[in-house]
């Protein structure tokens, strides 16, 4: 995948951007690697739960409780 042109960007941010708004989520970052390089990254809605704050690139969560999803997984696959 080559997303070496400006449109090609501009084409990612936008449909990652106007889906991730149409329903309601508070908000993400995220980046897309190509061959092991950073081809794009973007962000979209709110990135705390007051909503305050917008979400941006460089924005960096609090992961709170999700690892323990994971962990439980991995247990399940030892097992």
């Amino acid at each position: 995948m080559d997303l070496g042109t400006s449109a090609k960007r501009t084409s990612v941010s936008s449909a990652s951007t106007s889906g991730w708004a149409c329903h309601g989520n508070a908000g993400a970052s995220w980046g897309l690697v190509v061959d092991n390089r950073l081809a794009h990254r973007g962000a979209a809605g709110l990135a705390d739960e007051e909503g305050t704050v917008s979400a941006t690139d460089t924005h960096v969560y609090r992961i709170g409780s999700i690892t323990k999803q994971f962990t439980a997984l991995a247990i399940l696959k030892l097992a």
